[in-house]
């Protein structure tokens, strides 16, 4: 599913919060663009509204790659 509308998204990364807007959704995965850039194999947790007034869902992930952005 690819996001039209950016989708808010809060990461928690060992003791650190912070936000990220989800680009893509899908079975292989949820694609972020945040100013952080966690190292590849990093464990993190996220949390999103299914749909605007939605359900929240909470996620548990890895970070299988991570690009700067314009790279």
């Amino acid at each position: 599913l690819h996001l039209g509308d950016l989708l808010e998204v809060t990461i928690w990364l060992h003791t650190a919060q912070f936000e990220a807007d989800a680009v893509d959704l899908s079975v292989g995965g949820l694609s972020l663009r945040a100013a952080q850039l966690p190292s590849v194999g990093s464990q993190l947790f996220c949390t999103f509204e299914a749909m605007p007034g939605g359900a929240q869902v909470l996620g548990r992930g890895e970070v299988v790659w991570s690009q700067p952005s314009g790279e």
